[in-house]
């Protein structure tokens, strides 16, 4: 007996119609679309077979429902050509929380300080208290402590800290939560009222016309990291 004689079938094509929408670019999308009722995409609940994969063919699905609404659209115009912050403010907020106060400093006195990109804000936040004391004293139109000298110190005790601390914790793992802790960022900017107190009292205040802000003390995210 010899074996049955394979013989060979023609395979049968059958043609896959592409979706409606071929690109995911939302803004080309957004004109072609008619309108009609949600799809029941955005009104079910994902089972959690949808949650393990995304679809390029859901996610155009979605886009397409989505643009349907032409508020939808609005939004997306005025979200592609400005700050996303601007947008989303409320104008009715903002008239209805204004910044108006009734109590003024007599002895304000210029120039307005401005820590720059820096965290120094508690450094001025003191100075400028300090300041006010010393022009009334000796009657000073134009005065300011420099917040750089103090914030140099700072940043030479927070050095000298960190060092003793990496040599009192040199036995522990590398990866150990203290040392990650102490590591995570050894000489910050930020700071509070006892350790201005305790800056001042060790090495004073000297006037801004004598230690002046350079670039790094403006900007001193770079020397932080």
């Amino acid at each position: 007996m010899g074996a049955a004689q394979s013989v060979e079938r023609p395979v049968r094509r059958v043609a896959i119609e592409p979706p409606p929408y071929t690109t995911l670019d939302e803004k080309f999308d957004a004109v072609r679309i008619s309108h009609g009722k949600p799809s029941s995409i955005t009104r079910g609940v994902l089972s959690s077979r949808d949650l393990s994969t995304v679809s390029a063919t859901r996610v155009q699905e979605y886009i397409v429902d989505i643009l349907k609404d032409p508020k939808n659209q609005l939004s997306l115009a005025a979200l592609s050509k400005n700050n996303i912050n601007a947008v989303l403010e409320r104008p009715s907020t903002i008239v209805a929380d204004r910044q108006v106060f009734n109590v003024s400093i007599p002895q304000e006195i210029a120039p307005v300080t401005n820590q720059r990109a820096s965290g120094r804000c508690w450094i001025f936040a003191a100075t400028n208290v300090f300041r006010i004391a010393l022009s009334k004293k000796y009657k000073l139109e134009k005065f300011e402590l420099s917040q750089a000298y103090l914030f140099f110190w700072d940043k030479v005790e927070k050095a000298n800290y960190f060092l003793e601390a990496t040599l009192l914790t040199a036995d522990q793992d590398i990866d150990s939560r203290l040392v990650s802790t102490l590591s995570s960022s050894p000489v910050g900017d930020g700071g509070q009222w006892d350790m201005l107190v305790n800056l001042v009292a060790k090495y004073g205040l000297v006037p801004q016309s004598l230690y002046p802000d350079s670039f790094n003390a403006k900007a001193s995210r770079p020397m932080d990291s």
